[in-house]
């Protein structure tokens, strides 16, 4: 007899039954909500940062480059328990993780692509935070956000399972 209980059930889902607990569809709403967020926040930071880079006497201003680098690594938490719940419900039995080697374009997408691409553009983003911290002028702290941030939103914009596309999620949370 498979006794489980309840808390992991909760966290994780009934591995027996592939189905992911409650805790889980919470997750995927803040999610799917907090991507508009980080783009919002990252366009600002690069827009501001622009501003300051180009201008001979503008003041540096970190807070929305802190504030956009916030809202990504919540966001980064919020992805690695799904990921982790994903991972454990597909790969629960050796035949469906032998699977996964051939799998279609929609497993592979959520469970390897995405997870990769947003993992390079979190580290480029922080990157960009320190050395902007460690640089010498104003513009040189623009320059440097300015130019990582928008190579991470590039990616972040690829890396996005967008609705419209066929790999897509929801607009938003789906309750």
């Amino acid at each position: 007899m498979h006794t489980t209980f309840p808390s992991l059930v909760l966290l994780f889902g009934d591995a027996s039954k592939f189905e992911p607990g409650p805790l889980y569809a919470i997750s995927l709403s803040i999610h799917s909500v907090l991507r508009y967020f980080v783009l919002i926040f990252l366009i600002y930071a690069i827009v501001t940062s622009r501003k300051t880079w180009k201008s001979t006497n503008g003041l540096f201003n970190k807070k929305p480059a802190f504030f956009s680098m916030i809202t990504i690594d919540i966001m980064f938490l919020v992805g690695v328990y799904m990921w982790g719940v994903n991972f454990l419900n597909v790969t629960s039995n050796f035949e469906n993780s032998k699977r996964l080697i051939k799998a279609p374009y929609d497993i592979r997408f959520q469970l390897f692509d995405h997870p990769i691409m947003m993992t390079i553009a979190i580290i480029l983003v922080h990157i960009g935070y320190a050395r902007s911290k460690k640089a010498a002028s104003d513009q040189l702290k623009g320059k440097n956000i300015f130019i990582f941030y928008l190579i991470a939103l590039i990616i972040i914009i690829v890396a996005i399972p967008w609705p419209f596309l066929h790999r897509g999620a929801s607009w938003g949370p789906s309750f």
